[in-house]
């Protein structure tokens, strides 16, 4: 059962047990397809609570965020922060290790908080073996350093890309940056 209190949503097996709502489906082996943004916050909770090993497919475009450069503030020192409608990703952690295959889909708004270290993304970290491909994100934040895919890669990334405006924050921490990927020791292909 997944909660998710910002949204009214309380998900069991993907559905939400309020409205109905489909946010994921599972395929009872190790594949979660996620539909909506909802169902994205959802699975990334699940490898958060040390289910890193899942596959998950996107099955449609995600809008995290709408118009997410309009509600992001960068201080004089180069810190960032968002007005209180902005929807906080915490990078899936943990050196996830199954594969995120986009689709081609494009999740739109993503906004990484800081979690404490500079592997910001929508994966933290990306173990050796494991893959992410065809993910496309438009317009994102990096409160700290990363990139908006990967933060750390030491598996393999490709197809990838990014668009629109990118927002990237400053912490006194040593950072890597960049667009896709952060920080590379695996293989960055096609992106």
């Amino acid at each position: 059962q997944i909660i998710l209190e910002a949204t009214g949503h309380n998900y069991v097996d993907g559905t939400c047990t309020e409205c109905g709502e489909v946010g994921y489906t599972y395929d009872g082996v190790d594949t979660y397809t996620v539909y909506t943004a909802d169902g994205l916050f959802a699975v990334a909770e699940l490898v958060n609570g040390g289910e890193n090993s899942i596959n998950i497919t996107l099955a449609a475009d995600i809008v995290l965020n709408e118009n997410l450069a309009d509600k992001v503030k960068v201080a004089e020192d180069g810190t960032v922060s968002a007005d209180d409608s902005v929807r906080k990703w915490t990078p899936m952690e943990g050196e996830y290790s199954g594969t995120f295959d986009g689709g081609n889909h494009t999740i739109t708004g993503l906004y990484c908080a800081y979690n404490g270290y500079s592997n910001t993304g929508l994966i933290g970290t990306l173990a050796e073996g494991a893959t992410v491909k065809n993910v496309k994100i438009h317009d994102f934040c990096l409160e700290s350093g990363g990139g908006a895919v990967v933060g750390y890669n030491q598996g393999e990334v490709s197809g990838c890309s990014i668009s629109g405006t990118g927002i990237l924050g400053w912490t006194t921490n040593y950072q890597n940056v960049g667009g896709v990927v952060g920080n590379n020791e695996g293989t960055v292909k096609d992106c």
